[in-house]
């Protein structure tokens, strides 16, 4: 996500970026690739502002303000074909995480 729609931003202070920059941006997305796409890369700058705030950086958040595009609810299930991948992927992150160590996994 970072290379399609940050890289243009990467040179530039965080002080540079306006609600208008935002405002823009966020629209190009939602007509190139979609509203839900132009949502989620929205999230992920609203985020990385908040985290520079924890950081110490003192100025405003842009994203702030900025409507998202209307969403429908949708629900989403694995296909037959996915599920091998999901409980291979499922089980690697728990070992990763040690997730079969906590109490409620032991015997």
């Amino acid at each position: 996500m970072y290379r399609k729609y940050f890289e243009g931003w990467a040179k530039r202070r965080l002080s540079s970026i306006t609600k208008a920059d935002v405002l823009a941006w966020h629209s190009q997305i939602g007509r190139d690739h979609g509203p839900y796409q132009a949502n989620r890369a929205h999230e992920l700058l609203t985020a990385m502002f908040n985290r520079a705030d924890g950081l110490g950086y003192d100025g405003p958040n842009p994203a702030q303000g900025v409507q998202k595009f209307k969403e429908k609810s949708r629900e989403r299930f694995l296909q037959p074909q996915e599920m091998r991948a999901f409980f291979t992927a499922l089980v690697a992150e728990a070992e990763r995480v040690n997730l079969f160590e906590t109490p409620a996994c032991r015997n």
